[in-house]
C-alpha cells in the first residue's frame, strides 16, 4: 500500500529540495514555461525560500517527492485580500513522480488545511501561455478569475477554487 504525507520541509531536506526544484525547472522548460528561469536551483536560493517557512515536503513511500509552498496572503498576485484563502506556489514533483496522483493528493491536503482554518477559497497562479498546466488545475475544479502579466513577461493566470 503507498503511503503519502506532506510535511514543513526542515533543513535536512535542503539536498532534495534543490532536486525537486531543479528537475521542476527542467520539466517546465520542456513544455516552454521559463517562469522559474532556465538554471538549476541553488542552495542559496533554496535555503532562503526554506527560511522564509510555508514550505512543505510531499513524500511517498517514505521519499521526498515533491514540493509546495503555502501562503496565507500573496499580495505580488493578488493583491490586498481578506484572511479566507490560501495561496500555493511551486508545487512540483520529482521525475518519477509525475502521473501518481500526488498532485491530486497535494492539492486536496491544502484544501482540507484552508477548510480547518475557516478558509473558503485556494488559490495558485501559473503560466498563462502552459496551456497543458491550466487545463490540469481547472481538472481540479479551478476557475481562471484573471490574469496578471509581469515586467519579466511573464503572465501569471491567476486560479481560485472555492471550497465547500
Amino acid at each position: 500500500m503507498t503511503k503519502r504525507a506532506i510535511r514543513s520541509a526542515a533543513e535536512a531536506d535542503l539536498p532534495h529540495l534543490v532536486v525537486i526544484g531543479t528537475e521542476a525547472i527542467a520539466y517546465k522548460l520542456g513544455r516552454g514555461d521559463y517562469v522559474w528561469g532556465t538554471s538549476a536551483w541553488t542552495v542559496q536560493a533554496t535555503q532562503r525560500m526554506l527560511d522564509q517557512g510555508g514550505l512543505y515536503v510531499i513524500e511517498q513511500d517514505g521519499m521526498p517527492a515533491g514540493m509546495l509552498s503555502f501562503a496565507w496572503q500573496d499580495e505580488e498576485y493578488w493583491g490586498p485580500q481578506d484572511r479566507n484563502a490560501r495561496y500555493v506556489h511551486k508545487l512540483s514533483l520529482r521525475d518519477g513522480f509525475r502521473g501518481l496522483g500526488l498532485g491530486v493528493y497535494a492539492i486536496d491536503w491544502c484544501a482540507d488545511l484552508v477548510r480547518a482554518n475557516d478558509g473558503d477559497r485556494l488559490r495558485l497562479d501559473c503560466e498563462l501561455r502552459n496551456t497543458g498546466l491550466c487545463a490540469y488545475y481547472e481538472s481540479l475544479g479551478f476557475v481562471r478569475v484573471g490574469t496578471k502579466p509581469f515586467p519579466s513577461g511573464y503572465i501569471a493566470s491567476l486560479y481560485e477554487r472555492f471550497l465547500r
